[in-house]
């Protein structure tokens, strides 16, 4: 289950209730600023003005210099602060929206410069050019490293669950992650759901995106080994209950509370509390034993010591609190189907409908299913953990449609031969969905992980054929379900000169932590492990092998020192990915951002790019957002737009499968 990337992973880049969001805002949602070469003067001013000062400072500033009618906009505190400081003019910069909107100008951001004492950064150009945004953050670093020397703007790598996109009762700007509720003014931040990302921080309000830490995805999901539903004998799952903001797997001490009476049971010893008093454990009150922290009726029991993005947690079941070492592991042992209902959330926007909702439930149950019997994390006493290592477990409120979509499937799991099934799924499919031999599997093995059309009715097409696939991937509006959704296709171009320092600077990290992956090809034809990687001047790539539905399997890089050939659908993406990538896209503005460091996903093709007789770059084009096995969440949308219910949703995209209930076991 694709799950690190992030959990909304079929939620990313195909976001339905973003393209109606975006579609509405195109000319207004100065955020997307950041998918053009310059950069906004509002923008500009929010991270300038969050050097010198901080948001609520900014906020402080009495008199606005803006009509009453834009004071609502998001960058009038930050270039209010700014106008107040004398750093910028209304003669230069008349306070407006279209100027708030537009792009910084050479000759403004001078005058900026010259202003805070930073004049060696000014560039001689012509005044009227923009500054782009490699120039403006550049820059920006240096102005970091001289005026913010107490380090007040930090970064951080932060797991973004929710949005506006897709929480109703969320803010405008207000972003829910792994460390609480963070502001995001002006920033292009949807796209992200589900990601972990590294960000630059003042206090609460994000400044900057870098895209994702890690140059290598982890793509491949756990092996989920089926196991017999009879093995399954628990209706309660064991949670390891991570520390606040998910810094470590165990906990100092333990804060509790609850809106109704509890007690804890620890070493033969019953003590009661009233409502609404708080208890603090720490490991010295454990040395004994296994205390149990339970409510006395229906209430839940609030970790006071724990943070998450919808703020201080409760809990339904009850606690388990037991020394591990020098620190408490908190186990939360509740019914399975209460799990659910703060899972679903987390795996399908509430948004997209009772009948998602349903899916996903189904989906999620039969994963915790699965680990009921195969119990992963015995070190701890617990079935799962969590955080994205498993399923992401109550970082977020409840929604009242996904609560519905448990309830009304209670019980329900799917199975093969009486064996609990393997329930992967992703965003966005291309049209096609790939199989099991993209992670070294069988189709034997895994009957119900087909390659199939994600589509009503389609011609069955032989994609594993380089010409076939080609003009297959360059049909933009080939007939899918997901035909509308922006990430359906995508491309970039590239010269060959970035490309070959592109895949430069990967080589080597990806030779580090994945050597079977990367294979020299040698004169006489075999292939070996690649000591050296230096492949001299690029002079082509190509995809040389696919996996049925047309995943790329093989990426051939040509050098004049040597061959490459790159295995693994996510190796290629790796390498062929590269932060802040620009993406053509069928989005409304046309344009998207990359998914951090690697490709959306390998279902593509590289096409030469000839000036005359002479290769001057590649266009990279491929379709859907990513590992393409088992089911499409955004074709589980939009398959529920037209109507089809959870039952059949199901039999499409795993057959041969039975829903069971595990409720008759």
């Amino acid at each position: 289950m694709e799950r690190q990337l992030g959990k909304w992973i079929g939620i990313i880049g195909g976001i339905c209730i973003v393209i109606l969001l975006l579609a509405l805002m195109q000319k207004e949602n100065e955020a997307y600023s950041d998918l053009s070469e310059g950069i906004s003067r509002g923008r500009a001013a929010k991270s300038l003005a969050l050097v010198l000062a901080d948001k609520e400072t900014c906020s402080q500033v009495t008199a606005s210099f803006f009509s009453e009618r834009e004071n609502d906009k998001w960058y009038v505190p930050y270039m209010n602060y700014l106008y107040s400081c004398g750093y910028i003019t209304i003669d230069q910069m008349p306070p407006n929206q279209k100027t708030a909107e537009g792009h910084l100008t050479q000759q403004e951001w001078a005058a900026i410069l010259h202003k805070i004492g930073m004049s060696e950064l000014i560039i001689e150009t012509n005044p009227m050019e923009e500054v782009s945004f490699e120039q403006f953050w550049k820059a920006y670093e240096y102005i970091l490293k001289k005026i913010d020397q107490n380090q007040t703007i930090v970064r951080k790598t932060v797991i973004l669950y929710q949005t506006a996109a897709n929480l109703a009762d969320a803010k405008p700007w207000e972003a829910y992650t792994d460390i609480g509720i963070l502001g995001f003014d002006g920033i292009a931040l949807d796209y992200y759901i589900g990601k972990q990302i590294l960000i630059s921080l003042k206090g609460r309000e994000i400044i900057r995106v870098f895209g994702e830490e890690d140059p290598v995805p982890i793509e491949e999901p756990e092996t989920m080994e089926a196991q017999p539903i009879e093995q399954v004998q628990e209706r309660e799952i064991r949670v390891l209950i991570q520390a606040s903001d998910y810094k470590q797997k165990l906990h100092d001490s333990v804060s509790i509370t609850s809106s109704g009476a509890f007690h804890t049971a620890y070493n033969g010893q019953i003590i009661s509390y009233s409502a609404g008093e708080t208890i603090t454990i720490t490991k010295e009150q454990l040395i004994d034993g296994t205390m149990i922290i339970e409510p006395d009726g229906e209430t839940e029991l609030c970790l006071a010591s724990v943070h998450r993005a919808q703020g201080t947690p409760a809990y339904p079941g009850k606690m388990e609190l037991t020394l591990q070492g020098n620190q408490i592991a908190v186990i939360n042992i509740v019914d399975v189907e209460e799990y659910l209902t703060r899972v679903v959330p987390s795996e399908m926007p509430a948004s997209y409908g009772i009948e998602a909702a349903k899916v996903q439930a189904i989906c999620a149950r039969t994963y915790a299913w699965q680990k009921l019997a195969s119990e992963q994390c015995p070190e701890y006493g617990a079935h799962v953990d969590d955080s994205t290592n498993y399923q992401v477990y109550n970082a977020v409120a409840q929604q009242d449609i996904s609560t519905q979509g448990v309830r009304e499937t209670e019980g329900l799991i799917l199975a093969k031969d009486g064996k609990i099934i393997t329930p992967y799924y992703f965003s966005t499919s291309c049209g096609y969905t790939a199989d099991n031999q993209i992670w070294g599997g069988t189709t034997a093995a895994y009957p119900y992980l087909t390659s199939k059309a994600i589509a009503d009715a389609s011609q069955n097409l032989n994609l594993t054929d380089e010409a076939t696939f080609r003009a297959f991937i360059l049909n933009k509006n080939y007939p899918s379900y997901e035909t509308s959704f922006p990430w359906y296709r995508w491309e970039y171009s590239i010269e060959l000169p970035a490309l070959e320092e592109m895949i430069k600077s990967r080589l080597s990290s990806l030779s580090a932590n994945r050597p079977h992956s990367v294979l020299s090809l040698q004169e006489d034809g075999t292939v070996r492990e690649a000591a050296d990687i230096e492949i001299g001047s690029l002079t082509a790539i190509d995809i040389t092998e696919r996996y049925n539905g047309g995943i790329a399997a093989q990426l051939k890089i040509t050098g004049t020192n040597q061959t490459i050939l790159i295995q693994q659908e996510s190796s290629i993406r790796a390498i062929l990915g590269s932060p802040d990538m620009i993406y053509q896209n069928k989005s409304v503005d046309g344009v998207g951002k990359s998914e951090a460091n690697y490709l959306p996903s390998a279902f593509v093709c590289c096409i030469p790019i000839m000036d005359g007789e002479n290769k001057s770059g590649y266009r990279i084009c491929g379709g859907g957002n990513g590992h393409g096995i088992g089911m499409s969440q955004n074709g589980v949308y939009a398959m529920t737009m037209q109507g089809k219910t959870y039952q059949e949703i199901i039999s499409y995209f795993y057959p041969s499968i039975e829903m069971k209930n595990n409720k008759t076991i």
